[in-house]
Order: structure tokens, then sequence, then C-alpha cells
């Protein structure tokens, strides 16, 4: 309550401030809220004395800052989007401006849509033309300093089909990406602070973008270039991510994973020798709404069910022809597991990896998918220290050669009509 009654005070001082600076302020104004500060100094320190009990320096008031520049930079013909997650989750839970002071920092983070070059940013320098604010242009930023408040500004670049914001050192602050953008508005008196709406904040723990290893993958073009003509079509992704979408609408997050984790990472591409495309998604989150949702969908055609939902669940579809298959992986200790099945043995396999605690995004083929933040650690579980240089041979078989398969026993005859399903007619696999 005394912390409640200390955050009222400073924001009507911020109020006051703001006010004070939206019937004064044209683009040219040296207005500066420091010179009201000091005249309410007295007042705010026994206000905050008094309601906090407690001594408070009155730079905490600096944040006020913070809204001068949102007002001015409201009055550009751009939107700022406010990046800062800390600001954001208070912001997108309030529908506040106030959570820009909530949350006392030092350093600010926003992106702007509809700059193609970070030259257009520039436009809104003339917004703080003779004020307090100093601004400082980067190759990738604007930044803006005011006393001891930074805020620095980046894009918000709308790829082919996602929306990409590039990573900041200074704020520690990583790249991410989404597969829609649609903001909020949160107005004051007649200007608006922007935030991502809540679908991006749905998507935001799982934006981090990671980039393909595009070392090895050069280096990989020029070794086997010619010698492997690709089997499946790169219209495979099209069937990715409708199954990807499809997944997401019942609440089951999917991820690269396998040969098609390694062919991102590696290649930056599809192996061109691999016959099918792997995803991955979490047990715990199985819902059984899947198979009816697959067997309804008419572009994606229901192959099979191995194993069930409580013990080494695979599915696979077809789209166009080609096979994607999906795992589910089962938390145990510290470690994932998936399952898999040698069918005409009934004999059950299991793929053990560390356990994967966080997604993250990146681009395959210009569409955006989810892969494990720890990607190295699953390649290497797969493919051992030497993931990178994995390219087939007659010895290699997808049941036996991985450093991390196991065969267990097998389903018995009993258990088999629930642990083997075909859903379509006998289908010649590529």
């Amino acid at each position: 309550m005394r912390h409640r009654r200390c955050f009222w005070v400073i924001s009507v001082i911020a109020i006051i401030t703001t006010l004070f600076g939206l019937f004064t302020w044209t683009p040219h104004s040296t207005f500066s809220h420091r010179f009201l500060f000091a005249r309410l100094s007295p007042f705010v320190s026994i206000c905050l004395e008094s309601f906090c009990s407690e001594s408070v320096d009155i730079d905490v008031l600096r944040n006020a800052e913070i809204l001068d520049f949102t007002f001015r930079a409201s009055r550009s013909k751009l939107k700022f989007v406010l990046l800062d997650p800390d600001c954001i989750s208070c912001a997108s839970r309030t529908k506040s401006a106030y959570c820009l002071l909530a949350t006392l920092k030092q350093s600010y983070l926003f992106g702007v849509i509809g700059a193609e070059h970070i030259d257009n940013l520039t436009e809104i320098v003339k917004y703080f033309h003779n004020s307090a604010w100093k601004v400082k242009s980067g190759e990738e930023q604007l930044t803006f300093q005011h006393n001891t408040t930074r805020v620095h500004v980046v894009r918000i670049d709308r790829r082919d089909k996602y929306w990409f914001i590039p990573s900041l050192e200074e704020v520690d602050f990583k790249a991410h990406a989404f597969r829609n953008f649609k903001i909020d508005h949160i107005h004051f008196a007649n200007w608006s602070l922007y935030i991502p709406g809540s679908e991006v904040m749905k998507q935001w723990s799982d934006a981090e973008f990671l980039e393909c290893n595009r070392s090895s993958a050069k280096i990989i073009q020029q070794m086997y270039i010619g010698k492997y003509e690709q089997v499946l079509k790169n219209t495979v992704i099209n069937g990715m991510a409708l199954f990807r979408d499809v997944l997401q609408g019942i609440g089951i997050r999917s991820m690269l994973f396998g040969g098609t984790l390694l062919g991102w990472y590696r290649d930056c591409g599809i192996i061109p020798y691999t016959t099918d495309m792997d995803m991955a998604s979490f047990a715990s989150e199985y819902s059984t709404k899947l198979l009816g949702t697959l067997t309804s969908n008419k572009d994606l055609e229901l192959y099979w069910q191995l194993g069930k939902p409580a013990d080494s669940l695979e599915l696979s579809v077809f789209y166009d022809g080609m096979k994607i298959d999906l795992f589910f992986l089962y938390e145990e200790g510290s470690t994932h597991w998936a399952g898999g099945m040698i069918v005409y043995e009934r004999r059950k396999l299991r793929w053990t990896y560390p356990k994967i605690t966080k997604l993250c995004s990146a681009e395959l083929l210009g569409e955006l998918f989810n892969v494990p933040c720890n990607v190295l650690d699953i390649l290497m579980a797969d493919y051992g220290e030497t993931w990178y240089d994995i390219y087939p041979n007659e010895n290699f078989t997808w049941y036996a050669s991985h450093k991390n398969v196991k065969k267990l026993g097998r389903w018995s005859k009993k258990e088999w009509p629930f642990v083997y399903h075909m859903y379509m007619k006998q289908k010649k696999l590529i």
C-alpha cells in the first residue's frame, strides 16, 4: 500500500510536468522538465517521505523525461512501439502509460514501424530541435539522451512473411521475430503510446531470433555442390508452415527437429538428400483435438500414428506427396526424449536429448518456425561432435546411427492395435 501511494505521488508530478509541456510545446520549444522539478522539489521530497516513510532521491522523477520523449515522438509520422520487456509487460496488463514511470529505468527501447532505412528516422529529429534531448545516429539505431535518461530507437522491419527486430547490445536486447506484429494504442491527453498487441505478447517468450550458421553453409555448398540432387521440392515448406499453424490453432507449439533442424542450422536450407521433414512438439501440450483436426484437413493427409499420447507418440502427414514427421518430446529429469518404432519388428526406439527449456525463432526458406534455443546441444546429442560433417554413407541408418538412440522392448500384440494405426492406403514413400 505504501509503495502504491508513493507511485501515485510520482504519477501526479509526471502528469503536471507532461501537461506543462503539452500546452507550451512546439517542435522548437526549449521546455525542460528539470526546471519544473526544481520548483516542485521541496514539495515532492516532503510528500515522498510522508507517504513512503523513507527518503527518496529526487532523481526518481527523471522518468518524466521518457513521457516527454513519447509525447514528442508521437508528433512524427512514424509509429513508435515500446519494446522494453519490463515496460511492455506492465503496459499490456494495465493499458497505462505510467508503466514508463513505474519501472524507474535509465535506458528504454523503442521500435519504429514504417522506416525502410535508418535515415528515415531522422525525420523525427526536428521534433527534438532546441530541446534538452541530444540525438546520436548509429548504423542500426538512433539514440536520444536527456540528462541520465537514454532512449534507443531501432527499426521494426517487415520481411517476406514475418516481422524482424534487430538486437541491441546497449540494453541487452536479443533479436526477435514475429509472424504478425499488431500493435495497441495507449492514449494519454492528445498523444499515443504504442505497445505490442496481445497476440505479439503471446509469442514474445518464444520469439528470440537465431540465425543459421552461414559459415558452415558456405563450406557445405562448396564441398558438395552438384553431388546431390535435391529430393524434396522447396514447396514442402508450405506444408510445414500449414502443419505449424494447424498445431498452433489447438494450442500445440512446434519446432524444427532431427534432420530438418540440422539442415536449417548447418545448410541454411533443406538437406538435399533428405526424403522427409521433421518437426517436434512437447507431449505436455498434446490435445485430444489433434487427430480430428488432421483428418478433417484437406491439404494435410494424415498417414499414420505410432505410439500413444502417453508414450512414444509420432504422427506423419503428407503434403503434396512429401512426408512430414511430428515427434512428441517427453520430459524426464534433466532430459527430453522422443520415441520411434521399427514397425515390422514392433520395436520401440528412444532418442534422448538435453532438456529443451526455451524455444527461439528461426527462418527456413522465408517461413518463421520455432527451434530449440539450445540447438547445438540437440544436434550434438543426435550426431556427435562432428554434427557439421554428417553427410550420407551406406552405413548410416535412421534407427541405429544416431549417437543418442537406444532400442527398447517390443510393443505386445495386445498393445499393437492402440499404438499402430494407418490412416491412408499404402503410400509409396520417397
